[in-house]
């Protein structure tokens, strides 16, 4: 056994030494400091200054007494950190869990602390320390898309470098003052051995803001001295580059992401341009935002309001004025921003989410779409040269979102993620193709528009579009509720919302397409669908008929797939019994579809 660990060992600093890394010297360890506290600065720096060794100092701004400088550093005691030569990384702005974090939160709460460091000299953190250990799937894909290296948790064992993920470094604790305590750390350093390294997580010495988690300071130098006689290597978390893989770059612009793709896409050219424009996009919203923020002397954005009915006010003109304030410099609009409250703000964020770059220009939940026709609707009742020119500029947005293929994303700039599909969900396409036509027809409210070269665009855009759709159809059968932009496959969304033929959205792409003028393409494909809705299989509810929202692409039969586990049963009733409802997991919207729509659309009505 000894011989075989032997041959183990040898193969694995084989493999590092062929990619530039040095072995793992035997008893190696890393020092890393939690939460900013006090402590840090009066106590934990002098002594590994003494000693001689690294260290890593996790900051954050931990709420709710980050104020109390009685507890915590301040800023500029962080800062004198990395003046002394000690590494400062992040561990969020407020110390919150990245499990409860609402999408784009934590890309916010690291971009913060990236910026408290920028302005006071210190280099962008390439560490990250989860909060309480907490990590999930998507706190891991944002590390990767802003260029971390290396991340720590808990979990109580040593880190094996050739075996764990760089972003999901386990670490022991050194919390306790008795001699149990210093038992318990001094057994976990011994562990520092055969290629294995000790990360320690170490909070306040002492920690009044934390009790619970302090060392005391006569165990933490005991530790240092037991380190310094044991003649251990130790090192701070950006030194373990020289005996680990970091994490890799993961893409975080349209075209990194895509690239890759381009070499099968015949319209390559085509993409690039359009991945560029869309990155360039919000590069530019990056920096028009940052530029407010300087200039109002703010440190973070302010979210737009939220909540209430956005159109419901006599006073069109002034709604109107506060709904152009939120236009974006790319034309679009976010989602769900209560323009009754006032105008956008400088240093206020276009969006109401918590990250000023999600849902930042989008189609979802009749976005833009919704506000280009209140728009107009203002023009019609007081025509103003500004109103014309924020319809201009949307018009002009919805043209430029559109894909090389015909399709519309979710969000544009792109965002990534389920954002960059071509959506059917909440109609969203089909809204952008159903406004486009209005200006291209001069009626619903547009008759006001007559820029023929934008009316001749949008006649070409709604061309390729109707196109797109009918490309999408999954195999003469129905549609997805989302589609690969490159490939037009069937997609992915949400945890709850596979790759299927949906039961819900594939009604009204029927409905449109039987509303435009009959082409023999555009028949074959409402025939195809209409008799794939009277074979599917359906559900008796009291006195109606129920379709699932969601069909097996193979099986072609019903899946609900569980909000919470993400799990896919064969029955409403056994995915409700494990999870949340709160979906429209039934649809009855087929019923008029095949009972009603599709005869008169065959008579020509």
């Amino acid at each position: 056994m000894a011989r075989f660990l032997s041959i183990i060992l040898f193969l694995v600093c084989a493999s590092a030494s062929a990619e530039g890394l040095l072995p793992v010297p035997e008893k190696t360890v890393v020092l890393t400091f939690d939460d900013g506290v006090l402590s840090h600065s009066t106590v934990v720096a002098p002594l590994l200054k003494k000693y001689g060794f690294p260290a890593t100092f996790f900051v954050c701004e931990f709420q709710p007494d980050f104020d109390d400088k009685s507890k915590y550093m301040s800023w500029e005691q962080m800062a004198q950190l990395h003046a002394d030569g000690f590494e400062v990384a992040s561990h969020t702005r407020s110390h919150k869990h990245v499990n409860v974090m609402a999408p784009g939160e934590f890309d916010q709460e690291l971009a913060y602390v990236e910026r408290k460091c920028a302005a006071l000299d210190v280099p962008k953190p390439k560490a990250f320390a989860y909060p309480a250990y907490v990590h999930t799937p998507v706190a891991l894909r944002t590390l990767r898309e802003r260029g971390y290296k290396f991340a720590r948790i808990g979990d109580s064992r040593a880190y094996d470098p050739a075996v764990d993920d760089p972003l999901l470094i386990p670490s022991f604790s050194t919390t306790g003052t008795n001699e149990n305590a210093a038992q318990r750390v001094l057994a976990a350093l011994r562990l520092a051995t055969g290629g294995k390294i000790v990360v320690l997580t170490i909070h306040g010495v002492p920690d009044d803001a934390h009790p619970q988690v302090t060392t005391s300071p006569e165990l933490f130098e005991r530790y240092l001295k037991f380190l310094a006689e044991e003649k251990y290597t130790v090192l701070a978390m950006r030194d373990l580059a020289k005996y680990a893989r970091p994490a890799p770059h993961t893409a975080n612009t349209a075209m990194e992401r895509y690239a890759p793709q381009l070499e099968k896409v015949a319209d390559a050219d085509a993409w690039r341009a359009y991945f560029t424009r869309s990155d360039a996009w919000r590069a530019r919203h990056v920096a028009a935002l940052e530029a407010e923020l300087k200039a109002a002397g703010l440190e973070l954005p302010k979210r737009a309001p939220s909540g209430g009915a956005r159109y419901v006010t006599p006073e069109k003109t002034r709604l109107a004025k506060s709904m152009m304030s939120f236009q974006l410099p790319c034309g679009g609009w976010s989602k769900s921003v209560n323009f009754d409250k006032g105008p956008r703000e400088p240093g206020m964020q276009w969006t109401s989410q918590e990250s000023p770059w999600h849902y930042a220009g989008t189609f979802d939940n009749r976005a833009t779409t919704d506000e280009l026709q209140f728009l107009a609707s203002a023009y019609n009742a007081e025509p103003s040269q500004e109103i014309l020119s924020a319809i201009e500029r949307g018009v002009d947005y919805l043209l430029e979102a559109q894909y090389p293929n015909g399709g519309w994303p979710q969000n544009y700039p792109l965002e990534g993620g389920y954002h960059d599909f071509i959506t059917l969900n909440d109609s969203a396409m089909l809204h952008v193709l159903e406004l486009l036509d209005r200006v291209v027809r001069s009626n619903g409210g547009f008759g006001f528009f007559q820029n023929e070269a934008r009316r001749e665009r949008a006649r070409a855009a709604v061309e390729r579009g109707n196109e797109c759709l009918l490309r999408m159809q999954v195999r003469s059968t129905v549609w997805c509720a989302q589609h690969e932009p490159l490939s037009l496959a069937p997609a992915h969304a949400r945890l709850f919302e596979p790759a299927s033929l949906s039961g819900g959205e594939s009604v009204e792409v029927v409905r449109y397409l039987m509303r435009l003028p009959k082409t023999p393409e555009r028949s074959k494909a409402i025939e195809a669908a209409v008799a794939w809705f009277a074979g599917a299989q359906t559900f008796q509810a009291k006195d109606e008929r129920q379709w699932a929202r969601f069909y097996d692409l193979k099986t072609q039969q019903p899946i609900f797939v569980g909000k919470t586990d993400g799990r896919t049963y064969e029955t409403y009733e056994a995915m409700r019994a494990h999870n949340p409802g709160g979906y429209d997991y039934l649809v009855t919207r087929p019923e008029d579809l095949i009972g009603k729509w599709v005869g008169r659309w065959r008579l020509g009505r």
